[in-house]
């Protein structure tokens, strides 16, 4: 056995572990501090790192601090209402949420404060206001509790309460409509707003006018497809003859513009007060209301936006199942603005209802089917095989037009939507071709179907849009199984020929697009946990649709798999 080394002292070499122990415990006491305290000291402190004032003789540290200490609670009580709106803003929680913005003023490429722009909001506010006020009373004195009793409006005037309005929202900022719809967007979400109302002056040689738009958020938008989703242009702007950037002219351009204004102000009413309703699950009350404020705003000039008017009316009669007033809405709506993209969608979802309600009517539903389809207005439905071929050509036609206007209309994001419910018209159209057996047409409507579906799917990542990538998921599942049934056809007449690779062929295409529905309807049913906050959508579209398919689907690739294996 070797000897250690010795060490330069003469004493044996430590060992690295016991090195750095001794390490340690150097650095944990190499400080030491000695004082002598004579007789009678006073406020003597003896260490390190010591924080002592003293003034007379006397430590006034504890009284620093304390003043330290209540500066800070000052501070955070006048702090704390300017900082909670960050973490924590108050929600919106009536049965309809509306918040009207401040209006700016278009300048150098922004939306910027405007004294006169906040006081014209403020008047539509009143106007809304005033309204809702006369209409809840109304409610009240009949001793009856309607979705309009809970509709909530706010603006930066309320005067603050708590538990009400802490947010302040300002001018809606950007210098394209674009951005301004993510900004009205983004404020709806952060208070759950329904509807955001804004708008901003112009005021250059070109213009002098107040442009009014509004976002639309409905619940509806989260479990299917609405044709009103996304922003608005409200009608033409508001003109003036006066500088609107011009303070001393500000108290006469608000007269001039007010007609305009109020004009539009009781047509936002009327809108809204069908949309409380159609919240409340009841198209029926909706429509009535519009076809009211269609008698009662007659002399509402059509470049002020009556287009809205007609696009809420024909979408209130879809949800109530009336298409023939839905038709008459929609293309009264295209009459006003003949490349108004929502009415084409409108007109489009409208087609397809009423086409797809043929292959349902006239047969006795299973328990399971009965428990998910609705049976409304099933009488108003395409009577006959070709009068549902003629609605799905309809559908597609409008989802088309709607699909070249998009990219180019006041709220481009619509273009995948539009794109989804044009697969989905494809899909009806191909159902529609392969109950009147033409068959090679069928295969070519739903290879458009798949088309746009996967078009849209892309469009909407999984993380932000689950729901919406579920309907794509969904219409491709459904699209999938009626091409498997169109190779089982082929299958079918090769068999009669004797034609037996054709048959092989036929089925290995059966069972490969069985598979591809089946995988389909399991990427619609995985977002389950990530849309449990749409019950409708839940419904609708998992346990109605996605779920009992994809078994299906599986028995029926799965059956073909075993007779294979047989022969």
């Amino acid at each position: 056995m070797s000897e250690k080394n010795p060490a330069p002292n003469g004493q044996e070499e430590q060992s690295w572990l016991r090195r750095q122990w001794q390490r340690l415990r150097h650095a944990a006491w190499a400080d030491v501090v000695i004082a002598e305290v004579g007789a009678g000291a006073q406020n003597v402190a003896v260490g390190k790192n010591i924080f002592q004032l003293n003034v007379g003789g006397r430590n006034i540290t504890p009284y620093v601090l304390l003043i330290a200490l209540a500066v800070l609670v000052i501070a955070g009580y006048f702090l704390y209402p300017l900082a909670e709106p960050l973490w924590n803003p108050w929600q919106m929680r009536g049965s309809l949420n509306i918040a009207v913005a401040d209006f700016g003023l278009l300048s150098d490429g922004r939306i910027n404060p405007s004294a006169l722009g906040a006081d014209l909001s403020a008047a539509m506010y009143e106007e809304l206001a005033v309204q809702y006020a006369e209409a809840k009373a109304a409610t009240s004195a009949e001793s009856r509790k309607t979705p309009i009793s809970d509709v909530l409006i706010w603006h930066d005037t309320m005067p603050a309460a708590r538990g009400a309005k802490n947010v302040h929202f300002g001018v809606i900022e950007g210098a394209t409509a674009q951005e301004r719809s993510d900004a009205a967007a983004a404020l709806a979400k952060r208070i759950n707003a329904n509807i955001v109302i804004y708008g901003y002056l112009t005021s250059d040689a070109v213009q002098e006018a107040l442009v009014l738009e509004f976002y639309y958020s409905s619940p509806a938008i989260s479990d299917e497809p609405d044709a009103a989703m996304g922003s608005h242009q409200m009608g033409a702007p508001i003109a003036s003859d006066l500088p609107l950037d011009d303070p001393q002219h500000a108290a006469t351009a608000k007269l001039q513009m007010s007609p305009g204004l109020n004009k539009r102000s009781a047509a936002v009413f009327w809108l809204t007060q069908a949309f409380s309703y159609d919240f409340a699950n009841q198209p029926e009350v909706a429509l009535q209301i519009l076809q009211e404020a269609e008698r009662r705003l007659g002399d509402w000039p059509n470049a002020e936006g009556k287009e809205l008017l007609y696009l809420f009316l024909g979408r209130a009669a879809l949800f109530a199942r009336e298409f023939e007033e839905a038709i008459r809405a929609g293309e009264t709506a295209l009459s006003i603005n003949p490349d108004y993209v929502n009415a084409h969608v409108l007109l489009g979802l409208t087609y397809i209802d009423r086409a797809q309600l043929y292959f349902v009517r006239g047969r006795e539903l299973t328990a399971e089917e009965a428990a998910c389809t609705s049976d409304k207005n099933i009488e108003q439905s395409a009577q006959t095989v070709a009068d549902a071929l003629g609605d799905a050509q309809q559908a597609v036609a409008h989802l088309e037009q709607a699909a070249r206007l998009a990219p180019a209309s006041f709220w481009p994001p619509i273009e995948p939507y539009v794109r989804m419910n044009l697969g989905l018209a494809y899909r009806v159209l191909g159902l529609a071709r392969i109950f009147a057996e033409e068959y090679e047409p069928a295969a070519a409507a739903l290879q458009s179907a798949a088309g746009q579906l996967t078009t849209a799917a892309a469009a909407f990542p999984v993380q932000e849009s689950p729901q919406y990538f579920a309907w794509t998921q969904m219409g491709l599942g459904l699209t999938y199984r009626l091409q498997a049934h169109l190779a089982s056809v082929d299958e079918f007449v090769a068999s009669q020929t004797g034609q037996a690779e054709a048959v092989a062929a036929a089925r290995a295409e059966t069972i490969a697009l069985l598979g591809d529905s089946v995988n389909a309807y399991q990427s619609c049913i995985n977002q389950k946990e990530a849309t449990l906050g749409y019950p409708v959508f839940q419904k609708k579209v998992l346990e109605c649709s996605c779920i009992p398919y994809r078994e299906s689907a599986e028995k029926a690739r799965q059956t073909l798999v075993e007779e294979g294996e047989r022969e």
